[in-house]
């Protein structure tokens, strides 16, 4: 568990130097490891699979979180390449309409 523990630090260290929310929400479940690993080291030995248990629950939601983070990322390209798409399209009918106007 200290590994664990000692990954998510370097990540919150490493989060917090770059300014990355995303990074940093690491320091979530590290400061649980830290505070139950020093304070409460009795109740998590003799409760190692509920402290294991909110440990990895800690976790999974910073990598729900950052899923959350990627599908918005992805979504937001998407929405990006469709406007210039559309810029594009408005901008060749604009052309075409000019075209007209100067034959005639």
């Amino acid at each position: 568990m200290k590994y664990i523990f000692i990954a998510g630090l370097i990540g919150w260290l490493l989060g917090m130097s770059m300014k990355n929310f995303r990074l940093a929400v690491l320091g979530i479940p590290t400061m649980y490891g830290l505070v139950v690993g020093f304070f409460f080291s009795r109740w998590a030995e003799q409760n190692h699979s509920l402290a294991y248990g909110i440990a990895y629950g800690l976790y999974a939601a910073v990598v729900l979180i950052w899923l959350i983070a990627f599908i918005r990322f992805l979504s937001d390209k998407a929405f990006e390449r469709k406007l210039e798409r559309e810029e594009e399209l408005r901008f060749v009918e604009e052309l075409k309409r000019r075209q007209m106007n100067t034959a005639e």
